[in-house]
């Protein structure tokens, strides 16, 4: 009976001390994927000059020459000269597998994202435009392979949306402006003006459009898929309503082979496959 009591004893122990550890592990996840990141973005959205200047500005320290000598000299020769904490910024989009990105932190990008382009829009248009070290079509796929989020179907559009003509004579009126009203008529994106972008927008639709039909089996996946096909879809209808008949995506959108690959992607459907009348992928091409 003492035996089993022991034994028991011991059980109930490791139960318990298994338990803990979990508890544990959960704590840590939390904290690590909600409380900090939540933090992090109402500390870095607190529209404090010196934070933005610096996210904006500054640059990572190489912490392998994190020496009291190195770090006390008066030169930059320390920091990465062509890595800026900007570039960690945008790292989110390029790093994180499709599908990774969960709504929390593409939420949290946006917001970050809008309070940097009201606050510092001339900058932002720079790098943005430029596309930071990667280059303007690097940073347009990695942000079109997370077109699933809503918050990133977000940023999408407002960065291909093309500039009203009144919008665009502000912008002129207020560049020798320092007032913070004004400052977010400075910020503009010539994503639209580049055929790069709409087609690649397009190539994300038909993509996504051709990958449902494999995924049926697929829910979480296919939910995925869907979600991405309409949010380009979304996104296309809404920069085509407000482009100019002669604008570059206009243009892009109504000549071959781009026209036709529209064409072809709503009207024809594989053999075998059901049709589904509501949310489908034929449906976001149509």
């Amino acid at each position: 009976q003492q035996q089993q009591q022991q034994h028991s004893q011991e059980n109930q122990q490791q139960q318990q001390q298994s338990q803990e550890q979990q508890d544990q592990t959960d704590l840590d996840y939390d904290l690590k994927t909600l409380r900090y990141p939540y933090m992090a973005c109402e500390v870095l959205c607190s529209e404090i000059n010196s934070i933005i200047d610096t996210l904006v500005d500054g640059q990572v320290v190489d912490t392998t020459y994190a020496d009291d000598n190195v770090l006390d000299q008066p030169d930059d020769q320390h920091m990465h000269q062509e890595e800026t904490i900007l570039d960690v910024f945008f790292s989110l989009l390029y790093k994180t597998e499709p599908g990774q990105l969960d709504d929390y932190r593409a939420g949290y990008f946006d917001k970050i994202l809008s309070v940097l382009c009201r606050k510092r829009p001339q900058a932002l248009t720079t790098y943005i435009n430029e596309g930071g070290p990667k280059g303007q079509l690097p940073l347009i796929k990695a942000m079109l392979k997370h077109l699933y989020s809503h918050s990133i179907l977000q940023v999408v559009q407002r960065l291909l949306l093309p500039v009203p003509q009144q919008e665009q004579d502000e912008n002129e009126r207020f560049q020798n402006q320092d007032d913070e009203d004004d400052a977010v008529h400075l910020f503009r994106s010539r994503w639209s003006e580049t055929p790069q972008g709409i087609t690649l927008l397009l190539e994300t639709l038909l993509n996504a459009t051709q990958q449902t039909h494999r995924l049926k089996h697929d829910p979480e996946s296919y939910l995925l898929k869907l979600n991405e096909a309409q949010n380009a879809s979304e996104v296309l209808i809404t920069v085509i309503q407000n482009s100019p008949l002669t604008s570059n995506t206009i243009l892009t959108l109504t000549q071959d082979p781009i026209l036709e690959q529209i064409m072809k992607h709503a009207v024809e459907w594989p053999q075998n496959q059901d049709f589904t009348p509501h949310d489908s992928a034929l449906t976001c091409c149509m």
